[in-house]
């Protein structure tokens, strides 16, 4: 008996198409409103070297926000897709499948780590107004743990220790546990009554999720503990403050600022972490009382122990949890940085639509000559009105 059908595939309508508009509307509001942000503080990281280790974590932080929109219009095309499945699908190629997946994790594995650093350094900033943060600690960590990441994916896929494929249940593609005497695991696999699996394929499962499991929940500690003593020192720090921006009020605003990002990860990524560590009690358990026969163990039972029985959760658990808090993370973090940082707002007000990118810095850049002209002038005029009046004098 197969575990899945096309037939089993009867999942909401309602609910897919609700879900679905919502990641859609958070991905096109994310993806503009990201694209401003790393092309603001791109620049804003050379003009001001004074901010420019937190304008260089901005900047990446924002660009991963827009991959991440990007990667979630497959998921808003299976979702719109009756039964989710069709063979036109993007996510159903397995080429695709692979690379979509290897992506989009190690993106999420690496913005974490980038909110450790930022919130990290800026309480490192807070308790010593002193410190010199090193430019090449702002990038050069996430860009090296990004590409060992993918190779860490890469390796376990090249020796079959996992595979992607596309499930409609969760409506995206997901890694499994595999070994090389595994057949090659894709729907098509799974909906023709293929029932067993080398027991070595629930081993890998639970490496790949301890992995996981533990590279999410690592810097969730350092994060949180951050967070929390940034605001204490914060109001200790009057005096510290004012030696770190010039001011107190500008040092405390671009400090709660990153509290703010810190926070909204960790309440966006907690859910993971939970699920994460649900999957990983599941597989124990299985593999305590796994049944191995001649054939291998059974694919029925083993994702009957992963899988809720309930319809709902059957088909939402995973988007729920996975999919929607990603992309409203990644449409509200640029949010946050139009509300609190000042720069980035009057950039975003002074971009026109069907206005080129040249044109507007340098309308900006003539207004503001013509300003600052105006300014002298009346400063000199009003200087020979007193110079005037002491000859008179």
């Amino acid at each position: 008996m197969a575990i899945h059908s096309t037939k089993d595939i009867e999942s909401i309508q309602l609910w897919d198409c609700c879900i679905a508009i919502v990641i859609l509307l958070a991905s096109l509001l994310g993806l503009s409103l990201n694209f401003m942000a790393v092309a603001h503080f791109r620049v804003h990281a050379r003009r001001n070297r004074q901010s420019a280790f937190f304008s260089r974590l901005y900047f990446l932080i924002s660009a991963i926000d827009s991959l991440l929109c990007v990667l979630h219009l497959p998921v808003v095309q299976v979702l719109f897709t009756p039964s989710r499945i069709s063979p036109y699908l993007v996510l159903f190629n397995d080429i695709v499948c692979n690379i979509w997946t290897v992506i989009a994790k190690s993106l999420l594995m690496t913005s974490i780590v980038l909110v450790a650093i930022l919130s990290l350094s800026r309480l490192a900033l807070i308790m010593n107004a002193r410190r010199k943060l090193p430019m090449l600690g702002s990038w050069l960590p996430s860009c090296l743990w990004f590409v060992l990441v993918v190779v860490v994916w890469a390796i376990l896929m090249g020796n079959n220790m996992l595979m992607a494929f596309f499930n409609p249940y969760k409506g995206v593609c997901v890694l499994y546990g595999a070994t090389a005497d595994s057949p090659n695991l894709n729907w098509t696999w799974f909906s023709a009554g293929k029932n067993f699996l080398p027991s070595g394929a629930v081993h890998n499962e639970l490496i790949k999720n301890v992995i996981w499991a533990g590279i999410m929940a690592a810097p969730f500690p350092p994060i949180a503990i951050s967070a929390v003593l940034s605001l204490i020192y914060l109001k200790r720090a009057g005096d510290r403050a004012k030696e770190v921006n010039g001011t107190n009020s500008t040092h405390k605003s671009a400090s709660v600022t990153v509290v703010m990002v810190t926070t909204i990860y960790l309440v966006f990524n907690t859910p993971m972490f939970i699920y994460l560590l649900r999957q990983l009690y599941f597989i124990k358990v299985y593999m305590d009382n796994m049944n191995e026969t001649e054939e291998g163990i059974s694919v029925y039972d083993y994702y009957h122990q992963l899988h809720s029985d309930d319809k709902f959760m059957k088909y939402y658990a995973w988007i729920l949890v996975f999919e929607v808090p990603t992309v409203l993370r990644a449409a509200i973090n640029p949010l946050v940085f139009f509300w609190r940082v000042g720069s980035f707002r009057r950039f975003v007000r002074s971009r026109r639509l069907f206005r080129s990118e040249d044109s507007t810095p340098a309308l900006v850049s003539q207004n503001s000559n013509t300003t600052r002209n105006e300014h002298e002038m009346e400063g000199r005029r009003k200087l020979s009105v007193v110079i005037e009046h002491m000859h008179k004098q």
